[in-house]
């Protein structure tokens, strides 16, 4: 049996008809995330905090201390897309391994509040976009945008994205690749030709030619490099907060770059091999955007002279400052030009990966018009009305940018739910009373250690996150990111109780225990079952046939996705 019919098995089991094509591969999925997250260019847009709480420090171990202490987050994430590689992720996880008495509910607020997530996160990455074609423009021309100029290239990113959402997915493959084989005759030799300057491979591309240029480029004009003893040894703290708060507050860069990761979990369906392709590719992409940031910042450092003039750069962003002076204004515009460009670009596959994740949860009768969002259109094989939904709800929110409060709590929710997110599922890997059944790529004993580290990790960065930027805050700088997340949690029971807990279907549980019994947890760690009395004792095994015929029969519960 081929890899791609087992995994659509799997799905069947899951109680759903396979509704998508599988088009994704390793590199493919992968890509997906170094298009939509350069690096380099958020390095770029976050190194004042770094610069500013711990200076050369917050360069260099203000990121190799929370890259390698949140790594454990993507072996997790892993772990748990091996398991059950479908587009709903970290909803579905909870729905399967919460008890089943709660499975609904707080399946019900994890999807609402990863909504919540999907249709900020659009809105704050069209804003980073625009906010960053500004300022390298306004470098070097001189020109000051309003804000209604800002929020005008806003909304034309959010409309480029759902015009590329519209591509075939084969061809959006090829897009964020530049090396696939054709497919489609003109629209994928297009799609090549579009590819050449929106890729992943230019992310890697302009990253080594930054990595390499610059240190040259400094060294021609006779400037001299920064101490290795200043820039793994020189704490500078240029914020009011003590040592205790600033030097973690570094940290936070690397929290908020290193995101996307998850991406390959959100189109597992659409993934060859998902069981150990979505994981493998999880795991490989936290590696190398955390070692591409990692040389990208060391080489900042060592070409940084001046750190008070860094700090206090009148544009904001140091690192732009510091490629147009050293290449010169021209080459240096063009350069950043052609990052910002293409990570614009890229960005669309924020809607691949969103709209499938809201379809998933309009699947299970999360939403209202749940048939509309589930609806896979032929040609492009997406759902094309969850990405309408969740790219108009960004742009919707943008017009919040006239004030400044309403959007700095936007962008906000953004951060916060997407931490809740990702603990959740892993408190009900760890206390999963039986209901877990490890996939392929899997931990053993380290399991529960990964995920518990992971959940401390998460909440001890939550908590960093509401620290506000100065210790002498105000009301109008206080930092609001905690009201932010309770009240995000509190709508979503209230959803729960008026709506959801009557719409809601939830995962078909009879499917999930079928599943269950015809793969036993054999490879599972002892020191999993202590957690919880396994639900499957007496449970006598069925057949492939009689889960098919289950999973038949909650059709009506559960309508699939139609490609008409």
């Amino acid at each position: 049996m081929s890899s791609d019919l087992q995994e659509d098995n799997l799905v069947e089991e899951f109680g759903y008809k396979p509704a998508y094509e599988r088009v994704f591969k390793s590199i493919g999925s992968m890509s997906l995330t170094l298009a939509m997250a350069s690096p380099m260019l958020g390095v770029f847009l976050q190194s004042p905090i770094q610069l500013t709480y711990g200076g050369y420090w917050g360069l260099t171990w203000g990121w190799v201390i929370p890259a390698v202490a949140f790594f454990p987050w993507a072996l997790a994430t892993a772990e748990l897309a091996s398991s059950m590689p479908v587009n709903g992720t970290s909803y579905w996880w909870v729905a399967a391994l919460a008890p089943p008495n709660l499975s609904r509910p707080l399946s019900f607020v994890t999807g609402i509040t990863n909504l919540m997530y999907a249709i900020t996160s659009v809105a704050s990455f069209a804003w980073a976009m625009s906010q960053t074609l500004i300022t390298v423009i306004g470098i070097y021309s001189g020109w000051e945008a309003t804000t209604g100029a800002s929020l005008g290239i806003s909304i034309a990113v959010c409309v480029l994205w759902v015009a590329m959402a519209c591509m075939r997915m084969q061809d959006s493959n090829t897009l964020y690749i530049c090396n696939g084989k054709p497919k489609q005759d003109v629209i994928m030799f297009m799609s090549l030709n579009v590819g050449v300057l929106a890729t992943a491979t230019i992310v890697l591309i302009t990253t080594a030619i930054f990595i390499i240029g610059m240190p040259a480029s400094h060294a021609a004009r006779g400037l001299p490099f920064t101490s290795a003893t200043n820039v793994f040894g020189s704490f500078d703290n240029f914020s009011d907060w003590d040592i205790g708060v600033a030097a973690p507050y570094t940290f936070l860069s690397a929290a908020w770059i290193i995101t996307g990761w998850n991406a390959p979990a959100t189109i597992a369906e659409e993934t060859h091999g998902a069981r150990k392709v979505v994981p493998r590719s999880i795991v490989t992409v936290y590696s190398a955007m955390a070692i591409m940031g990692f040389f990208v910042l060391l080489i900042l450092a060592f070409c940084i002279n001046d750190l008070e003039a860094a700090v206090s750069d009148p544009s904001g962003v140091p690192a732009y400052t510091l490629v147009m002076d050293r290449w010169g204004l021209k080459l240096g515009f063009t350069f950043l030009m052609i990052v910002a460009i293409n990570t614009m670009v890229g960005g669309a596959a924020v809607i691949f990966m969103l709209s499938c994740q809201t379809a998933a949860f309009a699947r299970d009768g999360g939403l209202l018009w749940n048939d509309k969002l589930t609806y896979i259109w032929p040609y492009s094989k997406m759902p094309i009305f969850s990405s309408i939904l969740v790219s108009g709800g960004g742009a919707a929110l943008l017009f919040l940018a006239f004030s400044p409060i309403a959007s700095s709590i936007i962008y906000s929710l953004a951060v916060m739910t997407l931490n809740f997110t990702y603990a959740l599922p892993m408190v009900f890997r760890i206390f999963n009373g039986g209901r877990w059944i490890p996939g392929p790529w899997h931990y053993g004993k380290m399991s529960i250690p990964i995920h518990a580290w992971s959940i401390l990790s998460i909440a001890y960065i939550t908590i960093l996150e509401c620290f506000p930027p100065s210790a002498s805050w105000t009301a109008s700088t206080f930092n609001y990111n905690w009201v932010v997340l309770i009240g995000a949690v509190i709508l979503a029971w209230v959803m729960w109780i008026f709506k959801g807990s009557k719409l809601y279907r939830g995962v078909d549980q009879e499917a999930l225990r079928a599943w269950r019994a015809h793969h036993p947890s054999s490879n599972t760690a002892n020191d999993d079952r202590k957690f919880g009395t396994p639900i499957l004792t007496g449970v006598e095994p069925v057949s492939m046939a009689t889960m098919r015929a289950s999973s038949s029969s909650s059709t009506t519960k559960h309508p699939k996705p139609t490609v008409n």
